[in-house]
């Protein structure tokens, strides 16, 4: 349950709990979300992740805020900074808790 997000594959781990240069291809708020968001994104190898939850999905910043900015860099193709919790659930889900836009 509190595995290191490392172990987790395939990932692109530029630091311990960053994800960096992801584009967001799915958000869904039914089915395993339950009460939550599922993010599924291609990360810069091409390789389809869709375990990933949002860490805060009923807090006004963390969980309202980072959903916004995943939404908008879903509908506008942008790549993206995930940091995660570095923490795996028993279903196997990382959280995500900050998303970062940058355009340099």
């Amino acid at each position: 349950m509190n595995d290191n997000i490392e172990n987790e594959k395939p990932m692109n781990l530029s630091a311990a709990g960053t994800i960096s240069n992801v584009i967001i291809t799915t958000l869904e708020t039914s089915g395993v979300a339950d009460n939550n968001v599922r993010v599924e994104f291609m990360d810069q190898h091409g390789t389809k992740n869709d375990k990933y939850l949002l860490q805060y999905p009923d807090k006004q910043i963390q969980g309202i805020g980072v959903y916004t900015t995943l939404l908008l860099a879903l509908t506008n193709s942008i790549k993206v900074t995930l940091k995660t919790t570095g923490t795996i659930d028993k279903n196997g889900f990382g959280y995500i808790s900050s998303v970062i836009i940058s355009t340099i």
